[in-house]
């Protein structure tokens, strides 16, 4: 019989091959567009993409993660997530699509300076396409089809890369048409994630919950406000650096960011696994308590561990991909792999509070690092520039964690070395699992 913690290891092997394969193609991505558009057009792209991106933070009610929720608890089926997503992204789009235009036209010079209108308008295309591509590959994540949403989850890079380096083969130097490029390749991601979902929920039988739209809200909006303030507390400093510095600065910045978050991928990958498995364990009188401690210590000295190899190596890592006139992102880069760490820990930890059925307590440390990473930026960028970003964030993420630490250990009365301390008996159970037979 296979374990929990095997199916749970196996599940975040699974997801981490498809992160590490996406991460590569988003990082050659990135690398082709800052030598073939420059410092300037990288930062005014990332800009364009971020917009809609916090649009979609902003409005999406949380249904991704009641749908993982729910159905990973067997509350509702895949027929019912499927039908009050299309509804939800339908709601929400029709507010969100006038609000980003009406954003960008009257309000874009102000706080997107450097960034052409039309550039922020293709961008904002992609609100809807991304927002329901979200919502129905949550169905995958919480029937645990890990296999499928690895694939539709992986198509979007692949086509994104495939159309630069067509792109870049036709000497085109326009930002709008790569910001056009992205929306595309969202697009067919769509339909190819339509198609996957569709197939599951055909083998349902007909009928629904027809009061999950209100479950889902009511879930999902605290979920919501977690995650939107997460997302602000991960991006403020990409908006402030663009706000005080230019995009030629925030050009150089956003490299740091995407290299140092290639190390949230061991993090990113067992916390999407642990989330519908600790939902199942939940109604159980133990729940979770034995597997997120073990989860959470292995995981933080795992990223701590990849930290000091990419500490070691930074400078020669910017400059064979993406070339000496991104090397000022090499500060910026270090300071910032303290707060990869506290994240990885942080995560597993807010997978654990979210599978109790109480995303609010996720939201409660949200809002303090959220509001020290903004006054951080707004005192530090100014003065200390790139540096004085890093540092903010990072301090954040370590209040972030620090607050999770302590509501832990108040609900499981677990001691703090339980959380943080690695048991020799944690590599024995990876080894273990690792010569697992079994499905």
């Amino acid at each position: 019989m296979v374990t929990p913690l095997a199916n749970l290891i196996r599940n975040a092997s699974f997801i981490l091959t498809r992160q590490v394969a996406a991460g590569l193609i988003q990082l050659a991505a990135l690398a082709l567009i800052g030598r073939h558009y420059g410092i300037e057009g990288s930062g005014i792209y990332a800009m364009a993409i971020l917009t809609q991106a916090l649009l979609a933070a902003l409005l999406n009610l949380g249904i991704a993660p009641s749908n993982v929720y729910f159905i990973g608890s067997k509350k509702i089926s895949a027929v019912t997530a499927l039908r009050t997503s299309f509804k939800m992204c339908l709601f929400v789009s029709m507010i969100g699509i006038p609000l980003g235009i009406a954003t960008v036209k009257f309000a874009g010079e102000k706080y997107l300076p450097g960034v052409p209108e039309g550039v922020a308008l293709i961008a904002l295309a992609a609100f809807p396409i991304n927002l329901l591509q979200g919502y129905l590959a949550s169905i995958l994540h919480g029937l645990q089809k890990f296999n499928k949403l690895n694939a539709v989850l992986l198509a979007q890079p692949v086509i994104f890369f495939t159309s630069i380096l067509i792109l870049v083969g036709m000497g085109s130097r326009s930002i709008s048409q790569l910001v056009g490029c992205y929306v595309v390749s969202a697009t067919v991601s769509l339909v190819i994630t339509i198609f996957v979902v569709s197939s599951y929920v055909r083998r349902e039988p007909p009928g629904g919950n027809p009061g999950y739209t209100a479950k889902a809200i009511n879930y999902g909006y605290k979920a919501n406000f977690s995650n939107l303030l997460a997302f602000i507390n991960y991006r403020a400093d990409i908006f402030l650096v663009n706000f005080f510095l230019g995009p030629l600065s925030s050009g150089v910045y956003i490299i740091a960011i995407k290299i140092s978050e290639r190390l949230w991928l061991v993090s990113q990958s067992v916390a999407t696994a642990l989330l519908p498995r600790l939902s199942e364990l939940s109604v159980q009188e133990d729940g979770g308590k034995s597997l997120t401690p073990a989860v959470t210590r292995s995981v933080l000295w795992a990223t701590v561990a990849m930290c000091l190899v990419l500490g070691l190596f930074a400078s020669p890592v910017v400059a064979i991909i993406f070339g000496k006139d991104f090397s000022g992102a090499v500060t910026p880069l270090l300071l910032m792999l303290p707060g990869v760490a506290f994240v990885s820990a942080s995560r597993i930890i807010a997978s654990d509070f979210a599978a109790r059925g109480k995303p609010e307590w996720n939201l409660y440390t949200a809002v303090a690092a959220t509001v020290i990473n903004l006054i951080g930026n707004v005192l530090l960028i100014p003065r200390y520039g790139l540096a004085g970003a890093a540092t903010s964030t990072s301090f954040a993420y370590g209040i972030n964690l620090s607050i999770k630490l302590w509501m832990y250990m108040k609900i499981t009365k677990l001691p703090l070395t339980s959380l943080l301390v690695l048991e020799k008996a944690d590599i024995e159970k990876v080894k273990s699992v690792i010569y697992t037979k079994g499905n």
